[in-house]
């Protein structure tokens, strides 16, 4: 043992490794002559120990640690019945600590326990008050919380809290001031650790509190301050997100300014004008207070002052300076993000992260002088940012500003700057993808510029060859100029030369590579002859199988973002399957089913934005039905949903429909197609009813009543609280102007989309409750069928691959029947239409055209429906027509063989009705029996508007007459007239609040260019739909529009069904009578008499009489005598 000992000194003194080894030796060797009862052996135990964990230190041999700590716990036994405790007592707290120390190494809890033992054994072997007592106390604690951290036992940090607590009430004499700041620390990030779980606001005020007199201790020790003020900011700003509490997100702003008093450490202090900013924008999201959004932007300006000058000195980067401010409002945005739902958050916090961010941008251009140097960068990290945005939703304001910033920052650059080679860079790959036709000779000029600066291997030139090369390609085609051609060889040779060094990039799916793979795709499809060989297209394919090889598929699919790679490759490899099929057509390749796997992979992406992902779907549709790939169903049914959920990412019923105009318009009836020709009819109409009428879908959700969740128990009247509070909420969404500031355009809709993401939440949760799995998920064909309740309703369905009618009954298998007709003939058809009814009525040929359109749709839709009806209701009985795409223009109510003189009609046949879409006749029908008996009505007339328009003659008489025959036949019901000289704006509104039954005797306008703005014309100003669907109807029954145009939408749009009618439908009126183009004044009040007529006859007031009443009025003698276009251009809508 003693040789060991002289070892062991001589290793302390000289270092040398093999002194060491020898001690170890000499001990083992020792130990087999200690016997237990030895006393000098628990002496040789812990030098072994020693030696050991001493040869641990230095090489890292978990073997030697794990020996280390068998032979000192073995020593401590051994000492446990000794008389010397201050001995035993620092044995024990040794080893706690080196349990401690292999507990962070190796994660085993055997470890922490043990060590929290032998802490709390050697405190009460340590005399009370000593500071050995105090130390072991505390190391205790540590060693709690460790057990806290490593496994989120909170008893473990109770106990810790408590312990700490109890040391510091009374800390020993001559304790060090350091010593008792930093287990004051201990205790106050502990109380911060607890708020964080269990939100009770004293734990957070105690950890401040501790966290203040640490620091009063230790003056030293600001930069602890710091962090634990940044710390409970972070916790506080969470707090207020997740509960929306104000109080909480002032006080953080409040702790992050005291914390600019206490650091001087530079970094410190840019992290915290980060956090202060980012604050201070929340806050300016909630009260839109103007203030906040100045700190916001004078922070980030400080913050960016710190960020250039401390780490690039005058050549700053702006890609560094824009990562900056993305892992800025990562700090904000990442709070509060765990387990299943951690990635679908990432993809919500990048949207959230890039709205803030230009949020803070735009206001801190305008804040910075553009005098000063930082300005350009600022110019430039918008720019990126929007151009980021605009991938994530295709906004093309959002290119085009972005295209605006990056030249403001050129315009303010030296011609030397460092980086004026990236923004040239940037702007002439956003001038690309815009692809104006003013923008060829920016991108030809500012690509040049760039070629110019930068290096020849540099990562950005391949890119810039191959997009000059296509719009020196568009140049020439459109020009014919041999200089243009010349220069597109020239630069797709460069490419060629270059198009090797991506490889060089390290990683092979860089954005630097799939900007190029990207761009040369662009640059094939926009030129399907391009001046080459296929040698390029050949490079093109290695590089994707390089991509592809590098990466497995499935760490493809786990990347962030990866959907827009993936869809990437999916049309590189389609692409390479119709290269091949053109050179022979006759071979077998799987390139096909290679591209299918990405699209689809790239669809259900779950870490990519809903829009990437819909891009995506729309891809695999495309090329699924243009191979006719067996996977278009499953395609159009990804397609169909991502549509929805994209609409949803805004707020203003206007922005959803440019939305909306933006992509495909006839997804759903090709869907449908798509079904039907696979037999599959059921599918057809869920996939109609899941794709048509989006917007007015999303509408009602909010509508949707929740009281069935009401079990009795607490967790469902949470749930109805939350949905219910969540609507209220929503429908309080400020409403903008043209004129609103384009940040505080930003900020609110930043703040919307916050509240998708709490109505995400709380539909998830609603789901889980037992009969609610399928809560505002879209209807089964089930359910559909209830739509047949009444009578069967025919869904007419036109696309590019067929045109379709569907027999819906309530109790039979649906009934497919293909038409003879194409959708190009029936926009030949509804578009000869538009221009017969828009001849004067004493066109003496106005009727015989209208005849040959009514034969027409005869011959082609309605005679084969009437025919295959009669096996599912008999003749005079109610059926409902559900006309989606162009059959939407069509007045299919009318069609007849008008041939010969006794030929059969529609209308002698059936009773028609129409409705937007299966939901909506089926949730009228529901509500229609909670109606109430009170009825009111309210006849409203409009003369002659503001607006110049002609004045209609008949309106008082006729607003005089439904008054009258109301009030003579209905006695129960209350009944209000507005007449021309009071039906304001607000009066008719009103009226139309307060009344359950309507008639509007007016002008109505079609605006088909914005169809929200679709209105009846009042007094003073129009009654627009976007009014109508801002008013809660879901107690109205019945609404006659007697006015033009009130039951046909616009064309680009046909299965959003956009009119006054329908929107009338579903905000909740349950029947509505409406016309399909304008109406004469001289002779509409002849329906209106015969309809009322027949609608009270009874004395009674049922709406479901509509349909009956409208028909028997169009067979009165008054009304034949009526043009045929003023007959049939009312029909009736609802139940």
């Amino acid at each position: 043992m003693n040789a060991g000992i002289t070892s062991s000194q001589r290793f302390e003194e000289t270092g040398d490794m093999q002194d060491l080894d020898n001690s170890i030796i000499q001990f083992c060797e020792a130990l087999k002559y200690a016997p237990d009862h030895v006393p000098l052996r628990s002496s040789c135990l812990m030098c072994y120990s020693a030696s050991l964990l001493d040869r641990f230190n230095r090489q890292n041999n978990s073997n030697d640690r794990d020996e280390g700590i068998l032979r000192f716990r073995e020593a401590v036994e051994l000492e446990l019945p000794t008389d010397d405790p201050p001995t035993l007592s620092t044995w024990m707290t040794q080893l706690a600590r080196i349990l401690v120390q292999r507990f962070e190494q190796q994660g085993d809890n055997s470890d922490l326990e043990d060590a929290i033992q032998y802490s709390q054994r050697a405190a009460e072997l340590a005399p009370h008050g000593r500071l050995n007592h105090f130390s072991l106390l505390s190391l205790a604690a540590v060693s709690l919380r460790e057990r806290f951290l490593k496994n989120g036992d909170r008893l473990a940090l109770n106990r810790a809290i408590l312990q700490w607590r109890e040391i510091l009430e009374a800390p020993p004499a001559g304790i060090d001031p350091q010593t008792h700041s930093t287990t004051m620390f201990y205790l106050a990030r502990s109380h911060l650790e607890r708020f964080e779980h269990e939100a009770d606001r004293q734990d957070l005020d105690n950890a401040v509190l501790h966290s203040r007199r640490a620091v009063a201790l230790a003056p030293d020790s600001g930069s602890e301050h710091v962090g634990l003020l940044a710390s409970a900011a972070l916790k506080l700003r969470q707090h207020a997100c997740t509960r929306g509490n104000e109080r909480a997100l002032d006080d953080a702003i409040t702790f992050l300014r005291e914390a600019l008093d206490y650091g001087t450490d530079p970094s410190r202090r840019m992290v915290v004008f980060l956090q202060l900013s980012s604050a201070h924008l929340e806050r300016f999201i909630r009260l839109s207070d103007q203030q906040d959004l100045d700190g916001a932007a004078l922070r980030f300006l400080d913050a960016l002052e710190m960020h250039l000058l401390g780490n690039f000195g005058d050549s700053g980067n702006t890609i560094d300076a824009f990562s900056f401010l993305e892992a800025m409002l990562e700090m904000r945005n990442n709070q509060g993000v765990r387990g299943e739902g951690r990635n679908m958050a990432n993809v919500q916090r990048r949207g959230a992260t890039l709205d803030d961010a230009v949020i803070i941008l735009r206001h801190s251009a305008k804040l910075c002088p553009s005098s000063h140097s930082n300005y350009p960068y600022i110019l430039h990290c918008l720019g990126k940012a929007l151009c980021q945005r605009h991938k994530l939703s295709s906004d093309d304001q959002d290119l085009n500003e972005a295209i605006e910033s990056f030249e403001a920052a050129l315009g303010h650059l030296r011609g030397d700057h460092p980086i004026r080679p990236e923004l040239l860079y940037d702007i002439t790959s956003s001038l690309s993808t815009r692809g104006g036709p003013h923008d060829t000779q920016n991108v030809v000029r500012y690509g040049h510029q760039a070629l110019e600066l930068l290096p020849p291997n540099h990562q950005y030139r391949p890119i810039l060859l191959i997009s000059l090369a296509s719009t020196l390609h568009r140049c020439y085609a459109q020009s014919g100029e041999k200089s243009a051609i010349d220069e597109t060889i020239f630069y797709h040779s460069e490419f060629r030369k270059q198009l090797d060094v991506s490889s060089k990039f390290g990683n092979p799916f860089s954005t630097n590579l799939l900007d190029l793979l990207e761009s040369y795709l662009r640059q094939v499809r926009d030129n399907p002859k391009p001046p080459l060989d296929d040698k390029i297209l050949d490079d093109l394919f290695l590089k994707a199988e390089e991509m592809e090889g590098f990466f497995g598929f499935s760490e493809i699919t786990e990347m962030s973002g990866a959907s827009g790679p993936l869809k990437l490759l999916g049309d590189i490899f389609c692409l390479r399957f119709e290269s091949k099929q053109q050179r022979d057509p006759r071979t077998n390749d799987s390139s096909l089913q290679t591209a299918t796997d990405y699209f689809k992979a790239a669809t259900e992406h779950k870490l990519s934005s809903p829009f990437q992902r819909l891009q995506a779907s729309i891809r695999w549709v495309y090329n699924a039905e243009k191979y006719h790939h067996d996977s278009a169903l499953d395609a159009y049914g990804h397609c169909l949903r991502l549509l929805d959920i994209h609409l949803a990412t805004t707020a203003s019923i206007d922005s959803r429909y440019q939305m909306r105009k933006d992509f495909p318009p006839y997804q759903a009836v090709n869907a449908a197609s798509c079904a039907l020709r696979q037999g599959d009819c059921s599918r057809a109409v869920e996939m109609l009813e899941q794709g048509r009428t989006l917007i007015w879908t999303q509408l009602a959700r909010h509508l949707t009543p929740v009281h069935e969740l009401l079990r009795g128990d607490d967790h469902s009247v949470e749930l109805v609280n939350r949905f219910v509070e969540l609507v209220a909420r929503l429908h309080t969404t400020p409403t903008l102007s043209e004129n609103t500031d384009k940040v505080s355009a930003e900020a609110a809709a930043r703040s919307y989309k916050s509240l998708m993401d709490d109505w995400d939440n709380i539909i998830a949760d609603i789901r889980k409750v037992d009969e609610f799995s399928r809560f505002l998920l879209p209807p089964q064909f089930s359910e559909l069928q209830e739509a047949a309740a009444d009578g069967p309703v025919i869904i007419l369905s036109a696309s590019f691959y067929s045109c379709d009618a569907i027999i819906i009954s309530s109790k039979s298998p649906s009934l497919h029947i293909p038409l003879q007709t194409t959708i190009e003939e029936l926009v030949r058809l509804a578009n000869r239409l538009r221009k017969i009814v828009r001849q004067t009525r004493t066109d003496p040929e106005q009727d015989k055209h209208l005849r040959g359109v009514l034969q027409q749709l005869w011959d082609t839709v309605v005679c084969p429906v009437i025919d295959a009806l009669e096996r599912f209701t008999g003749k005079k009985s109610r059926i409902w027509w559900c006309p989606a795409s162009f059959f939407a223009y069509l007045p299919i109510h009318a069609a007849g063989d008008y041939s010969q003189r006794n030929g059969r009609h529609l209308s002698q046949l059936y009773i028609s009705s129409y409705t937007p879409s299966l939901s909506a006749l089926i949730k009228a029908r529901r509500e229609y029996k909670k109606m109430t008996k009170t009825k009111k009505f309210a006849a409203i007339g409009q003369a002659q508007p503001t607006g110049g328009s002609l004045p209609l003659e008949s309106v008082e008489s006729e607003i005089d007459f439904v008054y009258g025959i109301v009030r003579r036949h209905v006695q129960a019901a209350e009944v209000t007239k507005l007449p021309s000289s009071k039906s304001t704006t607000e009066a008719a509104l009103r009226a139309l609040r307060d009344n359950t039954w309507l008639h509007f005797a007016c002008h109505g306008i079609q605006e088909f260019e914005k169809p929200y703005d679709s209105c009846l014309c009042m007094l003073d100003g129009p009654l627009s739909l976007y009014d109508i669907t801002q008013t809660d109807l879901r107690n109205h029954e019945f609404a006659f529009l007697s006015a033009c145009e009130t039951a046909v939408g616009e064309m680009e749009t046909p299965d959003e069904v956009i009119h006054l009618a329908a929107g009338l439908q579903f905000t909740g009126v349950k029947s509505v009578v409406g016309t399909m183009w304008e109406v004469e004044d001289a002779t509409v009040h002849n329906l209106v008499k015969a309809f009322y007529k027949n609608m009270f006859a009874d004395g009674e007031m049922d709406c479901r009489n509509a349909a009956q009443a409208l028909h028997k009025a169009l067979r009165s003698p008054d009304v034949k005598k009526m043009p045929l276009a003023q007959r049939v251009v009312f029909v009736h809508v609802g139940i």
